[in-house]
């Protein structure tokens, strides 16, 4: 075969396929790189964050109607709380997306959890119906609103080659907060405790979040 080659003068390689180029090894490994020495610290960050978001956006969604008629407010007004939770996420969300690209994205969603925390914590107090409508909106902002910036910030954080894994494992496990948010709410309603402590238990979520993202190491 070899004479039958070098008669015609055709030159035979094979590629070895033993060595692999170490960039597409770890391309390959995209979930890896995140635990790699450079990520690890972000990631564990991004996924506390991710789970005590969830615990807000999805306890405060299904709870807090309820919550609100226990503090003495009648059914319309807890639904039209509900109401302004959303509709000023939504709306916020786009005036702090325009924020985070002035001053950065991390500032922004630490600031928003930090603000929801507060305003969670402010209606303990009982104020007026102004004042509720208004802790409520910046509470919808803080949490609800500020989770799509939170996405585009995992993606803008990563390298290309691992944002898909990067977002899909913070929205994974954010469902862990998801899922214990209206539990825990739910049960704390049960055992019949002071109300002020589910109000503190958002509250607490929102700190942590506003935390966790304050230590994220910056690029």
């Amino acid at each position: 075969m070899n004479q039958i080659l070098n008669r015609f003068q055709i030159e035979f390689h094979v590629k070895d396929k033993t060595h692999q180029d170490p960039s597409t090894i770890r391309k390959k490994n995209g979930f890896f790189t995140l635990f790699s020495k450079e990520y690890i610290k972000a990631t564990l960050l991004f996924w506390i964050t991710y789970i005590m978001g969830m615990f807000l956006i999805y306890g405060l969604n299904t709870w807090l109607p309820q919550m609100m008629r226990q503090a003495g407010y009648p059914l319309g007004s807890s639904l039209s709380f509900l109401l302004m939770l959303n509709i000023t996420a939504a709306i916020g969300a786009l005036f702090a997306g325009a924020i985070a690209d002035r001053i950065g994205a991390k500032i922004v969603i630490s600031i928003s959890y930090l603000m929801a925390a507060i305003c969670i914590g402010l209606l303990t107090i009982k104020p007026s119906v102004t004042i509720i409508y208004l802790l409520i909106g910046l509470a919808g902002i803080g949490s609800v609103g500020i989770t799509q910036i939170l996405n585009a910030y995992v993606t803008q954080y990563f390298p290309s080659h691992i944002r898909a894994t990067s977002l899909g494992w913070g929205l994974g496990l954010g469902r862990v907060g998801a899922i214990a948010g209206p539990i825990l709410v739910g049960i704390i309603m049960t055992m019949q405790y002071d109300l002020a402590w589910n109000f503190y238990l958002f509250s607490f979520a929102g700190l942590i979040a506003a935390i966790s993202v304050f230590f994220i190491p910056t690029k």
